[in-house]
C-alpha cells in the first residue's frame, strides 16, 4: 500500500507504517471468511437441491421438454402441462411421489410437472398389468331337455316309445336305468341314442360315440312329434358336448313351453256318402298323436254332439302320429234331422271338430249296426314302432 507516514516520527520513536496485525490485517481475515461462507452455503444448497430432485423420481429441464413418468406410463412433458399416465381429474395414487419441475421464480414454468413411483428399477418405466378379463371358468348352462309330451296315458302298461318318451322327460335323472329298457331297433333309435347322451352329459356312463350313431341314423326317419322333439333335443346334446367336451351338467326334469305334440282332428269323412244316417261309417282321423295307436282302439272315447257314443270305435290304420277311427254314426236322441254335429275324441287329452258332419234321418227299413259291421280293422300299433326288450 505504500507509506501512510503523516509526518515526522514523533518522539516515542514509534512508526505508523502499517502491518499485517493491524487493522488492515483484520479486514483481509474477515473477507476471506465471509467468501469461505458463501462457497459452503452455496455448495451446501447445490446438493440439497440434487437430492431432493432425485428423490422426487423425475427430472425437469429448464427448457420444459423433458420426459416425465406418471403412473408407470412415459410421455413427453409440455410446459406448465400434466404428465401423461395420470387420469385428468383424478389425484395421483397414494403412495405416489409428485415434484414440480424447476423455475426462475415462483410463477415460472421452467418445466411440467411430473410424478412417479417410488418403486420399481430405476430409470425405467414399468407398464401397468391390463385389467384382468372376467373368468370363463362359471356355471355352464345345460342344453335343453324334452318339451312335455303331452303325456301318454299309456293304458296299456307296456313299454312303447311314446312312453318312454315320457319317462325321460321326467326323470332324466334316472337315464342310465330308461336305457336299459331301450333297444337300439328301427323306431327306438333316437330315443337310444338320446338316454345314452342324457346318461353321459350327467356324468352317470352312457356313450357319447352311441348317442352320435343313433342320432346320424335317425336322420330323415322321423315319423311322430315325439320322435321329432327328441331328435331335436339330442342334437342339442351332442352340440353341447362339442363344445363343452370335458363338461358335466345336470339336467331339468319338466321345462316348461310348449307340447311336442299338437293332438287334434285333421278329417270327418261319411263313408261312400256327404252326408250319415243312423248306421252308416264315418272316418275319424287324427293326428300329433302322442300315445301307442293301439291304445285307441280299446281306451279313447268318441263323444258326438258331447254324447258318449256307447258303440265304440274299430282303429283302421295308425302310421307315425297319424291314426283313422271308425265308428257308426248314431242315432239323436231328440230325433230332430237333419243335424251338424260336433266330433270329440278323448284319450287324455281331448281333440274337438265342430260342424263334422251331418245327420240326416234314418232309413225306416234299416236299424243301426255296430261299427264293426261297416268298418275294417286295423293292425295295432303305431306302424314304426318295435316293441321294447
Amino acid at each position: 500500500m505504500g507509506d501512510l507516514s503523516l509526518g515526522p516520527p514523533a518522539a516515542t520513536g514509534r512508526s505508523l507504517t502499517p502491518r499485517g496485525d493491524g487493522i488492515g490485517g483484520v479486514m483481509g481475515a474477515s473477507l476471506g471468511v465471509r467468501i469461505a461462507g458463501v462457497c459452503l452455503a452455496g455448495t451446501l444448497a447445490i446438493t440439497t437441491a440434487l437430492a431432493c430432485e432425485d428423490h422426487g423420481g423425475g427430472r425437469d429441464d429448464s427448457s420444459g421438454g423433458g420426459t416425465s413418468v406418471s403412473g408407470g406410463t412415459v410421455s413427453a412433458g409440455t410446459d406448465g402441462g400434466t404428465a401423461a399416465g395420470t387420469p385428468t381429474g383424478q389425484p395421483p395414487d397414494n403412495g405416489t411421489m409428485s415434484g414440480s419441475g424447476g423455475s426462475d421464480g415462483p410463477g415460472g414454468s421452467g418445466g411440467g410437472s411430473g410424478s412417479g413411483s417410488a418403486s420399481g428399477t430405476p430409470g425405467v418405466a414399468s407398464t401397468p398389468s391390463p385389467p384382468r378379463a372376467p373368468s370363463s371358468g362359471g356355471p355352464v348352462a345345460a342344453p335343453a331337455w324334452l318339451p312335455p309330451g303331452p303325456r301318454s296315458p299309456d293304458a296299456g302298461n307296456a313299454p312303447d316309445p311314446e312312453s318312454v318318451y315320457d319317462t325321460l322327460r321326467m326323470t332324466p335323472s334316472d337315464c342310465r336305468d330308461t336305457l336299459r329298457s331301450i333297444s337300439a331297433e328301427a323306431g327306438w333309435q333316437v330315443l337310444h341314442g338320446l338316454a345314452n347322451a342324457c346318461a353321459a352329459v350327467q356324468g352317470q356312463g352312457g356313450s357319447w360315440a352311441a348317442a352320435a350313431s343313433d342320432h346320424a341314423a335317425a336322420a330323415g326317419g322321423l315319423s311322430t312329434c315325439k320322435e321329432r322333439a327328441a331328435y331335436a333335443v339330442l342334437g342339442g346334446i351332442l352340440e353341447f358336448h362339442r363344445q363343452h367336451p370335458s363338461a358335466t351338467v345336470p339336467l331339468p326334469s319338466s321345462p316348461p313351453g310348449k307340447d311336442a305334440c299338437d293332438f287334434g282332428i285333421a278329417a270327418v269323412n261319411v263313408v261312400d256318402r256327404t252326408e250319415a244316417r243312423p248306421g252308416d261309417a264315418v272316418t275319424i282321423e287324427v293326428h300329433d298323436t302322442y300315445f301307442d295307436h293301439g291304445e285307441l282302439r280299446d281306451n279313447a272315447a268318441v263323444l258326438i254332439d258331447g254324447e258318449l257314443l256307447e258303440t265304440g270305435q274299430v282303429l283302421v290304420s295308425g302310421s307315425g302320429d297319424r291314426a283313422v277311427v271308425c265308428i257308426a254314426a248314431p242315432s239323436l236322441a231328440t230325433g230332430r234331422y237333419p243335424k251338424s254335429v260336433s266330433v270329440t275324441v278323448r284319450y287324455g287329452d281331448s281333440a274337438t271338430r265342430e260342424n263334422a258332419f251331418t245327420l240326416v234321418a234314418p232309413d225306416p227299413e234299416e236299424s243301426p249296426g255296430p261299427p264293426a259291421s261297416v268298418c275294417p280293422e286295423a293292425p295295432t300299433g303305431n306302424g314304426s314302432a318295435s316293441p321294447a326288450p
